[in-house]
């Protein structure tokens, strides 16, 4: 990541450095700085909805809803896939319901 001269490897290696830690290690204070180191490189729109996805679930795993819900409404706002959407929509659900907000969920 730190020597590679090309964009595209520095990022492509990041993005695994952040998906190990998230779904291999389950260390998510660790994935999400690197999840937020990602999101400071140039990405498609899809890859940030993405990134943040993964960053609410690592906030809602340690117990951080209000994190959690800032995220996936961050998602939310630039997301176009309907698919991906509708994902995110049941996520944060799930952020309501464990929120006490079972009105909004």
């Amino acid at each position: 990541i730190v020597y590679s001269k090309a964009e595209r490897e520095r990022r492509e290696a990041q993005k695994q450095v952040a998906n190990i830690y998230f779904e291999k290690m389950n260390d998510y204070k660790k994935s999400i700085e690197e999840y937020n180191k990602l999101l400071l490189l140039r990405n498609s729109s899809e890859e940030v909805v993405d990134y943040r996805f993964n960053l609410a679930r690592a906030h809602f795993y340690l117990g951080d809803f209000s994190e959690a819900l800032t995220e996936i409404e961050g998602a939310l706002k630039i997301s176009d896939n309907a698919d991906k959407r509708f994902d995110l929509l049941m996520f944060l659900g799930n952020i309501y319901f464990n929120t006490k907000r079972a009105d909004q969920a």
